[in-house]
């Protein structure tokens, strides 16, 4: 989600041609947390500016607090864990609903 070198010059170059689906691994959808909204931005940023086809993320939980653990953690099965992953989707969609 950096802006310029490398990786922005290759994925430009790619949009240009092919349709782009983006997929992530740290919204950390499944936290008990809201999602992060400096990470959230940014994702937002790269997002208007690739017009991918999709965008997607893992069902999981990633960071605690400020510490990211970069792995895909499971979510427990309960009742619990729905509904806060339902309320970070929510936020996620909402973030990007058309004239926010």
């Amino acid at each position: 989600m950096v802006e310029g070198g490398r990786p922005r010059s290759v994925l430009e170059r790619v949009r240009r041609d092919y349709p782009v689906a983006l997929h992530g691994v740290s919204l950390s959808l499944g936290s008990a947390e809201p999602v992060d909204p400096a990470h959230l931005r940014r994702l937002g940023q790269l997002v208007s500016w690739v017009e991918p086809v999709i965008v997607s993320d893992h069902l999981c939980w990633t960071r605690l607090g400020r510490h990211n653990s970069h792995d895909l953690l499971p979510l427990p099965f309960t009742e619990e864990a729905v509904r806060a992953a339902a309320a970070n989707v929510a936020r996620v969609q909402d973030a990007w609903a058309v004239g926010s």
